[in-house]
């Protein structure tokens, strides 16, 4: 997430969220973690931005999924990233909490 995302997630920057996923910060203070989206559910019902332990309620994995208009990143990728979605999606599986 630091070198796809926190060029513009981090503070101070141009996201019009207010979260920070740079690698030295850390989960509990991302802004992420049991936090509701703040810029759409994207259709998951009881969506978190990370739900740990659940990663079909986060909406910040199924941005890393989706080709529209709500991709993440927004630049630089015309296709999804398996790898990267199974990573991230293995991640927040194995999440017990935020800390």
């Amino acid at each position: 997430m630091h070198s796809n995302c926190s060029h513009c997630h981090q503070p101070n920057d141009t996201s019009p969220v207010d979260i920070d996923l740079r690698f030295d910060t850390l989960l509990n203070q991302m802004g992420v973690c049991n936090q509701p989206p703040q810029a759409g559910n994207l259709g998951i019902a009881n969506p978190l931005l990370i739900a740990p332990g659940e990663p079909l309620r986060s909406v910040l994995l199924e941005r890393m999924k989706v080709n529209d208009s709500n991709k993440m990143p927004k630049i630089g990728r015309n296709e999804m990233d398996q790898t990267a979605v199974n990573t991230i999606g293995d991640w927040i599986g194995g999440l017990t909490g935020c800390n």
